[in-house]
């Protein structure tokens, strides 16, 4: 569980049973999706843990044993998904790569946190009917991200990571705000206008410490949740009518 930050990470676990409900999956295509997706997390996250502390050669091994069970999924999954597993998989390489790590350049690393877990939902689906839904969680999620490197701006400093929110400074607030209009037409759910809007709208007027930040996160995380939530009731309840 250490190792492999499980605790940190589980419940996006939720986008894979997100897609499966709305793309009409069978329970044996949900559990193999969701297995991939946990091999890849484990993955992703332990190789990111043995690049930032410069971890002895030897942690290694965890992160390639969790690699080689994700590539094992692959042999039952359909073309679709198996692009999904390896591209998520080289995306999660690449994000912490000690020699040219993609978090570290601006934008870029903002962009992948964005975009690498909605895609779970894809994953979970395998239809083209959900994309929207990846539209929807991928602004919210790049939303999070945004929040995330502002509450460790002075750490990313620090370590020399330049972070988008470290690129941009406390005026770049304006920016992200501007950048992060196009879920207001994107999407027709108040639920998620809301977090998307407001937040950000706090971010550009008021000049937050980090303990405000670090608050911010909290908040904007359970909203997050409680979207999530809905969307899944929404589609059990479907799910059931269909029976």
């Amino acid at each position: 569980m250490r190792i492999y930050r499980i605790k940190e990470w589980w419940y996006y676990l939720g986008f894979v049973l997100l897609g499966a409900l709305a793309g009409k999956t069978s329970l044996k295509d949900f559990l193999i999706s969701a297995l991939s997706a946990f091999f890849i997390g484990c993955f992703s996250f332990s190789f990111n843990e043995f690049a930032d502390k410069n971890l002895p050669f030897q942690f290694l091994k965890y992160p390639l044993i969790t690699l080689g069970l994700a590539l094992i999924t692959l042999f039952f999954l359909p073309p679709l998904k198996k692009f999904l597993v390896t591209f998520l998989l080289i995306l999660g390489f690449f994000y912490s790569f000690p020699l040219f790590p993609l978090k570290k350049i601006p934008f870029l690393g903002t962009l992948i946190n964005g975009v690498g877990f909605p895609l779970l939902i894809l994953l979970g689906s395998g239809r083209k009917e959900v994309l929207y839904l990846c539209l929807t969680f991928f602004f919210l999620c790049l939303t999070a991200q945004l929040i995330h490197e502002y509450t460790h701006q002075s750490e990313d400093e620090e370590r020399g990571i330049i972070s988008t929110a470290v690129k941009l400074g406390e005026k770049g607030k304006n920016f992200l705000f501007l950048l992060l209009l196009p879920p207001l037409y994107f999407s027709f759910y108040i639920s998620f206008i809301s977090p998307a809007f407001v937040f950000l709208m706090f971010l550009t007027l008021f000049n937050f410490r980090r303990k405000d930040f670090i608050f911010l996160r909290r908040i904007y995380r359970m909203e997050n949740f409680i979207f999530g939530i809905y969307l899944l009731q929404y589609y059990m309840i479907c799910s059931f009518k269909r029976m």
